[in-house]
C-alpha cells in the first residue's frame, strides 16, 4: 500500500488553495511559518486562519508581501531557493516547478527559460506558495500524488503583458496531457503556479482512484461563489500492486472501433485529436477492407473509465460513420513514478518502473522536445544525455524525484500527440 494524496481541483487551483489545503489535511503549519521565514524574503509572513465556502470550513493560507515588487528571472529563483537552508528535496522539488513555469513562458514568449522575466510568479508571494506546497508535501511524505480534472474558467485576466484570454497562455502550455475544462462560471479559476505544480507533481487527470480515505483537507481561495471555492485533498493509502501481489496491476478499458471509407486523412486526423481531447487513452488506425470491398480504415479508441459517452460523441460529432463497437476490456500495466535528472540543457522526467528488481527508466518526450526546441539541438542528443544521467547516477535521480507519479492506469488520459510517446499503453 502506497500512502496517496489526491487533489480535487473542482474549483480549480492556485498556490495559496494548495498551502491551505495540505495544512487542513494534516500537514503542520509551523512548517510552512518556518520554511518561508527561512527564505530570507523581506516583507514576507505567513497568516493561517479558518474561512467557509458554502458552508464547508477551510483552511486559508495568505501569504503577505510588503516589499516593493521585484522582476526576478529563473537563476535568481533558484538562488533563493538553494541558499535556504531547505532539505534538498524541498528545493529541487520548488525548482521542479519553477523550471516548469520558465518553460512554458518562454514557449510563449519566443525565448529561452533563461531569459525569462518573471512578473506574477516571480513575485513573493508565488515564491512563497510555490516553496510552501515542497514544504507541505515534504513533510507528508506521500508515495504518490494524484489530480482530478481542473477547472479553468474562461474569459479575460490582466496581466503584466496586458489583457489574456483564460486560461493565460503559459496557463494552457502547463496544462497540456491533464484534462481541464472551462467550467459555467467566468473568471480565472486555475493560475499558473496551480497549474506548474499539477504539471510538476502530477502526471494526469482522474476520478479519485481506489483508496482507504484517512483525511480530508479543504483550502480556500480568495473568491467567493455559488460553488465551494476551495481545493479538496484527500489523504489515504492505496493498493500499487494487484490482490495475488503480482508486480502488474489491472484496471478497466472500454474499446470502441468503426470503419470509414469516406472520411479523407486529415478528417481522420482530427477525429484523432477530438478523441484525445474526449478522454481516450489511445488511438490508433488499420487499413482494413470494408463494406462491397471498399479500401477503408478502422477507427480504434481505448476509453478510460468515465469517458466512454465522451468517445462516442467524438466519433458521432466528427466522423461520418453511424455506428460504432463497443466493448470492455482490462488492461495489466506495471505502476511507475517519475524521476528527474539534469542535462546539460535542463531538467528531464524519465517514467521508472521495475520488474523483479530490475529498473527500467525512459525520459519524457516532451521534455527533450521542449529542451531540443529551446536550445536548437537535436532531439537525440537531449534523449541520450538523459538516458546517460540516470545511468550514472541512478540515486541521485531517484532522490531529486521524492515520490513525484505518473499515473500508470487507464484513467489518466494522456497526451498522444505521438504514439510512440506511451509504450505499451
Amino acid at each position: 500500500m502506497s500512502r496517496c494524496l489526491y487533489l480535487d481541483c473542482h474549483s480549480g487551483i492556485a498556490g495559496d488553495m494548495v498551502l491551505g489545503a495540505l495544512v487542513d489535511v494534516g500537514a503542520d503549519p509551523q512548517v510552512l511559518v518556518d520554511g518561508i521565514a527561512a527564505l530570507g524574503l523581506a516583507g514576507a509572513r505567513v497568516h493561517i486562519a479558518r474561512t467557509f465556502k458554502c458552508g464547508i470550513a477551510c483552511a486559508q493560507v495568505t501569504v503577505h508581501d510588503d516589499a516593493a515588487p521585484v522582476e526576478r528571472r529563473l537563476s535568481d529563483i533558484e538562488a533563493i531557493v538553494r541558499g535556504a537552508p531547505l532539505p534538498p528535496p524541498v528545493a529541487d522539488r520548488a525548482i521542479a516547478v519553477f523550471q516548469e513555469l520558465a518553460a512554458a513562458e518562454a514557449h510563449v514568449h519566443g525565448c529561452l527559460p533563461g531569459d525569462v522575466h518573471f512578473h506574477e510568479v516571480g513575485a513573493v508571494d508565488a515564491i512563497c506558495d510555490i516553496v510552501g506546497a515542497s514544504l507541505l508535501v515534504h513533510s507528508l511524505g506521500p508515495d504518490v500524488i494524484r489530480a482530478s480534472p481542473v477547472r479553468t474558467g474562461f474569459g479575460y485576466v490582466r496581466a503584466a503583458h496586458g489583457q489574456m484570454p483564460i486560461p493565460a497562455p503559459a496557463t494552457a502550455l502547463l496544462l497540456r496531457g491533464l484534462v481541464s475544462y472551462a467550467g459555467p462560471v467566468s473568471g480565472e479559476w486555475t493560475t499558473p503556479t496551480g497549474a506548474a505544480l499539477l504539471r510538476a507533481w502530477t502526471s494526469g487527470s482522474e476520478r479519485q482512484p481506489p483508496m482507504i480515505v484517512e483525511r480530508v483537507g479543504w483550502g480556500a481561495g480568495t473568491r467567493d461563489a455559488a460553488h465551494p471555492n476551495a481545493l479538496r485533498a484527500v489523504w489515504g493509502t492505496s493498493p500499487i500492486t494487484d490482490a495475488a501481489g503480482q508486480p502488474w496491476a489491472f484496471d478497466a478499458l472500454t474499446e470502441l472501433t468503426c470503419h470509414v471509407d469516406d472520411m479523407t486523412g486529415a478528417e481522420v486526423g482530427f477525429l484523432r485529436d477530438a478523441l484525445v481531447a474526449a478522454g481516450a487513452v489511445d488511438v490508433w488506425t488499420t487499413p482494413v477492407q470494408g463494406k462491397k470491398g471498399r479500401p477503408s480504415v478502422q477507427i480504434s479508441a481505448l476509453a478510460a473509465a468515465g469517458h466512454t459517452d465522451q468517445a462516442l460523441r467524438a466519433f458521432f460529432g466528427h466522423g461520418s460513420t453511424l455506428g460504432v463497437r463497443v466493448q470492455p476490456l482490462q488492461r495489466a500495466y506495471l505502476p511507475r513514478d517519475t524521476v528527474r535528472v539534469q542535462t546539460p540543457w535542463g531538467s528531464v522526467r524519465a517514467k521508472r518502473t521495475t520488474l523483479d528488481g530490475a529498473p527500467r527508466f525512459r525520459p519524457e518526450y516532451e521534455d527533450c522536445a521542449l529542451l531540443a526546441r529551446a536550445h536548437a539541438v537535436p532531439l537525440r542528443q537531449v534523449w541520450q544525455a538523459a538516458e546517460r544521467a540516470m545511468a550514472a547516477h541512478p540515486a541521485d535521480s531517484l532522490a531529486a524525484a521524492d515520490g513525484i507519479p505518473v499515473d500508470p492506469g487507464a484513467t489518466t488520459p494522456r497526451r498522444q500527440a505521438d504514439p510512440a510517446q506511451d509504450e505499451g499503453a
